[in-house]
């Protein structure tokens, strides 16, 4: 096992990420772990894919070099590249479970808030107007977004006509993204489509602005450590009592 991210191909990782949600919805209580990056590109909901103007804007920002795909989860168009590290899971979630969003989110951002509590930096969640793909689940530092965040479920009967659960839940933390490329490539993207959202690059945090020591033997303990925090947490996603999965794969 090795704890770097995997480098994928965008259209790759979102096949992933769906194998990963039916492999969930079909071994009850299994808990999958991926981290991972990919060259520059845009990622947009696939509603965004509907508007009529999105083909002359796809075409228009693989010009500029970020080229267009379109994912399963909603929320709004963003930038994807070598400065984002991508946290995936998937699980089934406890029946016992109330607010299942609310608590998928805090179970996907816990670990990162504490891995960054040991480096000295306080984090938190929350949204953060003019950001990127803004949400209430934003991991943020300083008033600014360090990650983002999104889920998505499947539903199904059981053989005894109960209702269950699978979710892909996906955090994807700057490390040291030029956000002023990244925001202005969205801003093109978006007035390209007639949306008239704007987002602004000081709404944005790096890992690397705020760490103390942001070198590169730092940034090999971060992608360690975050591996290591997310299969430390796979029991507290899937609490049905039965055996637990062998250890989350970080790489293949």
């Amino acid at each position: 096992m090795r704890d770097h991210p995997a480098r994928l191909d965008i259209a790759c990782a979102l096949h992933r990420e769906a194998a990963m949600l039916e492999a969930a919805r079909t071994r009850v209580d299994s808990f999958q772990c991926l981290i991972w990056q990919c060259a520059p590109c845009i990622v947009v909901p696939r509603r965004m894919s509907m508007l009529e103007r999105f083909p002359r804007a796809a075409a228009l920002m693989q010009e500029h070099g970020f080229p267009m795909f379109v994912r399963e989860t909603g929320g709004d168009a963003v930038v994807q590249g070598p400065g984002i590290i991508n946290v995936t899971i998937a699980f089934t979630p406890s029946d016992r479970q109330r607010d299942r969003i609310h608590t998928t989110y805090e179970r996907l951002c816990r670990p990162l808030i504490n891995l960054l509590l040991r480096q000295g930096i306080r984090a938190t969640t929350g949204a953060i107007s003019g950001a990127m793909c803004d949400g209430a689940y934003n991991v943020v530092v300083g008033r600014r977004k360090l990650a983002g965040t999104a889920q998505r479920w499947r539903t199904w009967r059981s053989e005894d006509g109960l209702l269950q659960y699978a979710v892909l839940a996906h955090l994807a933390l700057s490390v040291d993204v030029d956000h002023v490329a990244a925001c202005a490539a969205i801003n093109t993207l978006y007035a390209e489509l007639g949306i008239g959202a704007r987002i602004c690059s000081d709404r944005h945090a790096n890992w690397a602005d705020i760490h103390p020591a942001p070198d590169r033997a730092a940034r090999a303990r971060l992608i360690s450590d975050l591996g290591r925090a997310y299969r430390e947490t796979r029991h507290d996603f899937s609490e049905r009592g039965r055996q637990p999965e062998p250890p989350a794969e970080i790489n293949t």
